[in-house]
Formats: C-alpha cells, structure tokens, sequence
C-alpha cells in the first residue's frame, strides 16, 4: 500500500515540476518589419517591382551578438514583410531585390554600425530602403 501511494505521490511532483517550467530557460522572441519602395534614378518619379525587374526581396538580418544570420524572402509586389520570431537581441539588417532568375538586381543596407533591436512580443520596423536601379 506504502508503494502505491509513494507512486502516486511521486507522478504528481513531476506533474507540479513540469508545470512550473524545470525544462530550463525560456528565451522571449520579436520581429523585424521591412519595407521597400522603387525610384526611376533618372526622373526621380515612384517606380514598381516589375519597372525594376526585381520579383523577390530577401532580408537578410545578423545577430551581432552571437554571429547568427537569418534569411527571410518576401515577393516584391508586397512592398513589405514581416520576419519569422527572432530572440531578443540586436540584428544588423540589409535588403537584396533579386530577378526572376534570381540575379542580384539591387541591395539597400544601413550605415555600418546601425543595429535594430528585437524586443519581446514586438515588431521592430527597419526603416524603408528605396531601391533605384
């Protein structure tokens, strides 16, 4: 009988423990939001995806505390998007429009140095690149 209640006993501490998160440490998650815009180089005039050729932009942000890149690609027509959950720290950020064929058409980056923090259950927008091919 002392058995029986010992197991008992025991199955419901780990029920207790498990809910109580002894798994180890939760790590807490935000995102970047990008956006893009087009401009003809010679008139100055507001261009579009298909004027420029590009039909895929890929955002490419650096954890600059740990080295990790992470690699989002948005269709081109958007003008925006919105990055998988990333953990809270600081990400260098830059843009790259590629062709349907997938050659590099254009890239849009900030000033060396610059760095977008990812905050808990946030988005962090990433100012907008104008692209002018």
């Amino acid at each position: 009988m002392l058995r029986k209640y010992t197991l008992c006993l025991a199955g419901l501490l780990g029920l207790i423990l498990g809910g109580v998160g002894c798994g180890g440490p939760h790590r807490h998650t935000g995102y970047l939001g990008a956006s893009w815009s087009i401009v003809d180089s010679r008139s100055g005039l507001q261009g579009d995806c298909q004027w420029a050729g590009i039909s895929e932009v890929e955002m490419a942000a650096r954890d600059v505390h740990t080295g990790e890149d992470h690699f989002f690609s948005f269709d081109c027509f958007a003008y925006q998007g919105l990055s998988y959950p990333l953990l809270e720290s600081d990400y260098a950020v830059a843009l790259y429009g590629y062709a349907p064929t997938g050659e590099l058409v254009g890239q849009g980056t900030w000033d060396v140095g610059v760095t977008f923090p990812v905050y808990w259950d946030s988005t962090t927008p990433v100012p907008g690149i104008v692209y002018v091919p």
